[in-house]
This record gives structure tokens, sequence and C-alpha cells, in this order.
């Protein structure tokens, strides 16, 4: 299949499809009359990028990913960063319920809020 009707298949753009093609995440296309024409294995690899790219590992990850992935490498890297995105999804809720407490916030000066704020924290940690 062509640069196009790969990019159609996969959903990914001919310029990402060439970059991972530079890259070496995909194999370099084979070339009939000058045009880059791509297998089945292609759109394998894609799929497996998106996914891949989709639960949060880097270009770089993913190229380790396909690097290791016929040991048991890619496991434990899967398992590290599940891990990561556990300690992500804590500081995120960390963050969401600040925020929901300083939405109604009814400070007029940056100072005042801090000064409340302050009060805030004093509080929280001396009832730890």
């Amino acid at each position: 299949m062509t640069i196009g009707e790969l990019a159609r298949t996969t959903g990914i753009a001919t310029s990402a499809i060439r970059y991972y093609e530079d890259q070496g995440l995909i194999r370099p296309a084979s070339r009939t009359g000058g045009r880059r024409v791509f297998d089945d294995d292609a759109v394998a690899r894609l799929t497996f990028i998106q996914v891949a790219t989709e639960a949060g590992f880097s270009l770089a990850e993913v190229r380790q990913l396909i690097r290791d992935f016929k040991g048991d490498r890619w496991r434990r890297l899967a398992e590290r960063k599940t891990r990561e995105i556990d300690e992500q999804i804590v500081r995120l809720r960390h963050m969401q319920a600040l925020l929901r407490k300083l939405t109604p916030c009814g400070c007029f000066e940056v100072e005042e809020c801090g000064a409340a704020l302050r009060r805030y924290r004093e509080r929280n940690l001396a009832k730890r």
C-alpha cells in the first residue's frame, strides 16, 4: 500500500509515518516506481506505536519497547510505566482537590490569597 493508503488505514499523518520510518520505528518501505510501498507489517507496527503512545510511552520508550520486545524486558518497561502513571494519578488527584478547594476563593489581592493559603496549610499540617 502507498503511504497515503497507510495513513488512511491507520489514521496517522504521512509526515508522522515518514518520521517513524526515519527513526527506525517502522521498517523502510520498499520502492516501486519511485513510490514507497508498505506491507501489512507496517500497519501492525504503527498500531503498536499508537497504542504505546496512548498508554503514555514517549517515542524513545516506544523504540526501547520495540527493540526489547522479544525478551521479557518490554514487560518490565510496561510495569515501570504503570508505576509512573500511578504516581502521576496520586499527584493529579492532589492537584484536583487543591483546585476544588481554591475555586471558591474570594480573595481580591495576591497577598490576601497567600496569607489565607498559609493559614490553610498551617491548619492542615497541625492535623497530621
